[in-house]
């Protein structure tokens, strides 16, 4: 049966398919998936076949006539099929199923030549446009502009933190945009024929764009790595204060290590708001007035930092860093961070105490499996900082 709320797992997407998929986009390939209606209205030219080179088919028993002679045709003007490991056997259909399945075997014939037992491979002799930073763990979308070309990158695992990067393309400019501080920078390139490398610095649940154009952007700066060669571990030795929330404000906390704050007070369990945590720290001679970086570690959830009663920003994404402008940072220094939680340990409470906040006009709430929701049982939430943090100077 299949679960919308699982489709990977219980839907269409079997372990072998999956596992095609898996590999096409850490071979660096982009894809589209492709209906039986859109090969046949693609072979009938009712459908653009736009810049597609191939057409890949998973391992399949069944397959419509249709489909396959749409195949078939396409192939021969040049949009080549890959059928992985086997090709199908059977059409489908009642209706003329003896008649059909003779032709569909006499279709079959002419590709024999398409299969291959190794998609990758397969693909790799072909003249087509790969992505080689897929291969080091990042994840990206491309776009063709006008003006140039635009590449969406983020890094949601943790292969890669910084290196280069080879890119295939002729433009002259190379910019990069950071979505968190709204920023131009232009990057440096080696190149060597088409092909440009690019040092970048993009740490785990971070993303950024690229944009490669022939148009010069006015007042833009360079990009660089910034390098901070020594570390002050602020993990320890904290005051938190609860300052605006529900159900209850819980009791203030010295806090010796950090940790989730349900563990620290009975109240703090169910509280859904404010904390500020303070405290105090010492730096030397080298580090006062340099610029510098936090790190926050495991956030739960978003947290606005303050240092000298200078606000330096609000964290609210991987991996939790904030930059620390020029002639901040003091021989004694103050730093307050005020931290958001999530609601979901307040609503365990209301519903403990069965009090009614369900109040919506046309819909009750129910669970993902469509039964009555009920958040009693829920363990709490982590919320707060875990930690650790750390200043880089």
């Amino acid at each position: 049966m299949m679960d919308v709320h699982n489709i990977e797992k219980n839907g269409i997407f079997n372990d072998k398919y999956r596992q095609l998929l898996k590999d096409l986009e850490t071979a660096g390939y982009s894809f589209d998936f492709v209906s039986d209606l859109q090969i046949t209205q693609m072979a009938e030219q009712k459908l653009s076949r736009s810049n597609y080179k191939t057409i890949i088919i998973p391992e399949v028993e069944y397959m419509p006539i249709q489909t396959l002679q749409g195949i078939k045709k396409l192939n021969s003007v040049g949009l080549k099929p890959i059928f992985e490991q086997t090709l199908p056997q059977k059409t489908t259909g009642y209706l003329n199923l003896e008649k059909n399945q003779q032709i569909f075997m006499k279709e079959l014939a002419s590709l024999k030549n398409t299969v291959s037992t190794s998609v990758i491979s397969k693909l790799k002799t072909q003249i087509l446009k790969r992505e080689n930073i897929q291969e080091k763990g990042l994840d990206f979308l491309r776009k063709n502009y006008e003006d140039g070309l635009l590449y969406f990158i983020a890094n949601q695992h943790q292969l890669f933190e910084k290196g280069d990067l080879t890119f295939e393309n002729t433009y002259k400019y190379n910019y990069l945009y950071d979505p968190k501080t709204n920023t131009w920078l232009e990057i440096k390139t080696t190149k060597s024929g088409n092909s440009k490398k690019i040092n970048l610095e993009l740490k785990s649940g971070e993303s950024l764009f690229l944009f490669f154009s022939n148009i010069k952007k006015d007042n833009i700066k360079p990009y660089s790595i910034k390098i901070h060669p020594n570390n002050v571990d602020l993990s320890t030795n904290w005051k938190l204060v609860f300052t605006e929330g529900k159900p209850t404000i819980p009791n203030p906390q010295t806090l010796y290590t950090l940790k989730s704050w349900t563990l620290v007070d009975s109240l703090a369990s169910f509280y859904n708001g404010y904390g500020e945590y303070h405290r105090s720290f010492n730096l030397s001679e080298s580090a006062i007035g340099k610029p510098a970086q936090i790190t926050l570690g495991d956030v739960r959830e978003t947290a606005e930092v303050w240092i000298n009663e200078v606000n330096i920003g609000t964290a609210w994404s991987l991996p939790y860093n904030l930059e620390i402008p020029e002639g901040t940072l003091k021989n004694q220094n103050e730093i307050k961070i005020k931290v958001r939680n999530l609601s979901a340990n307040e609503i365990k409470y209301m519903d403990i105490k069965k009090v009614n906040w369900k109040k919506f006009y046309d819909i009750n709430i129910v669970d993902i499996q469509y039964k009555p929701f009920d958040a009693s049982s829920w363990k709490p939430v982590d919320s707060g900082l875990l930690g650790p943090i750390t200043l880089k100077y």
